[in-house]
């Protein structure tokens, strides 16, 4: 059986009359399920065909179970990949999109080996023939600020590696055009060890409370770009790099216009830039030394942003400047209470002194024990 994509559910609303049962487009991916066990991925329980909600004849209640969270997004669904049990993200898009080429394109073989490569991974993709609808098969991934950032360290690595991913991008011929909060998400797993749901990531994937690492700047976390559904890709550094358009999620962008042209290449370096002003800069009293930055990103006249490369090292010259000390504390938040700061402060002192105790160990295990006897 092909897939369909039926447009209109007829079936009765069943949203309506009971919150957790299966939404309609939760029922369209019910309905595919058996498709998607043949190309080796099997949905949740939840969208079983034959699932019973679990909370039904007992005094459970329903968002207190794993099978009682909802998918509200109505293209993309989690899964597990059969053959190793590895959690990942279907996206159904239209056969021959220009979202799946571009994502493809970023995410090649020659293109993945760049460690500035910030594109979220294409692990697969499969259709089926009498269907005009394919599948884009990526990793699951969590929103970049579950948990929230703890350190200034953490905040500056956020900051580093999507410089970093979007210079490559553009050096690339490719424009996001919306790489605004909700499309960056993260790598979970290393501050999850025992995963996350994907439909809540305080919760774990049976559903119970998730117990996340604090640190995130000693395990490695990544962050991606995702949703290319309204990029660009312009194969020639000589080709007319203008584009036209008021789609994408950062509404404050200055130059977007439904019918005159502009290029799309400092839209991504003024949004980024907002970016930073909203959840580092504005929120924390000691981001404010990437104010200059922030600045000079979302200027309101395009010409006078920065490239993404230009702004990669602003931000390398303004790290620099600041005391090692300064880097490794914890942030600080406007909106914090005296508790807050308290706790904030003392953290901050025991990880300073954890710092200088290994650096006197080091110290030790470096000096000659003793002299000649």
């Amino acid at each position: 059986m092909g897939i369909v994509d039926p447009g209109i559910d007829n079936e009765q609303n069943y949203e309506r009359r009971e919150p957790f049962m299966l939404l309609a487009n939760e029922r369209w991916w019910r309905n595919h399920y058996d498709v998607f066990i043949q190309h080796g991925y099997e949905l949740r329980p939840r969208y079983h065909p034959d699932w019973t909600p679990s909370w039904a004849g007992t005094k459970k209640l329903p968002f207190c179970c794993e099978d009682g969270l909802t998918n509200k997004h109505p293209k993309t669904m989690d899964a597990k990949r059969i053959s190793d049990g590895r959690r990942i993200k279907m996206k159904k898009l239209a056969k021959g999109s220009k979202e799946l080429e571009i994502a493809r394109f970023l995410t090649s073989e020659e293109m993945s080996k760049d460690p500035r490569n910030h594109c979220v991974p294409i692990l697969d993709v499969f259709s089926e023939e009498d269907s005009h609808l394919e599948f884009m098969v990526m990793p699951l991934l969590i929103r970049h600020s579950q948990p929230s950032f703890s350190t200034v360290h953490e905040a500056l690595d956020f900051v580093k590696q999507l410089l970093e991913g979007l210079a490559f991008m553009h050096e690339n011929g490719v424009a996001h055009r919306d790489c605004a909060a909700n499309n960056i998400m993260m790598d979970g797993d290393p501050l999850y060890p025992k995963g996350f749901h994907p439909c809540l990531p305080t919760l774990d994937a049976k559903g119970k409370r998730a117990r996340p690492r604090r640190r995130r700047d000693t395990r490695g976390v990544k962050y991606y770009f995702t949703d290319f559904g309204i990029s660009s890709r312009f194969e020639s550094a000589e080709e007319v790099r203008l584009v036209t358009g008021q789609d994408g999620l950062d509404r404050e962008v200055p130059e977007l216009r439904q019918f005159e042209p502009y290029d799309p290449f400092p839209v991504d370096v003024f949004i980024l830039g907002n970016l930073f002003r909203k959840e580092l800069t504005d929120m924390c009293e000691n981001m404010g030394f990437l104010d200059p930055l922030v600045e000079r990103m979302t200027q309101q006249n395009p010409c006078e942003r920065p490239t993404a490369e230009e702004a990669l090292h602003l931000f390398d010259s303004l790290v620099q400047e600041q005391s090692p000390r300064s880097l490794r504390w914890s942030l600080v938040y406007y909106d914090g209470t005296r508790i807050d700061g308290f706790v904030w402060s003392t953290e901050s002192y025991v990880n300073e002194a954890f710092v200088l105790f290994k650096s006197f160990l080091s110290f030790l295990k470096r000096k000659p024990l003793g002299g000649p006897v």
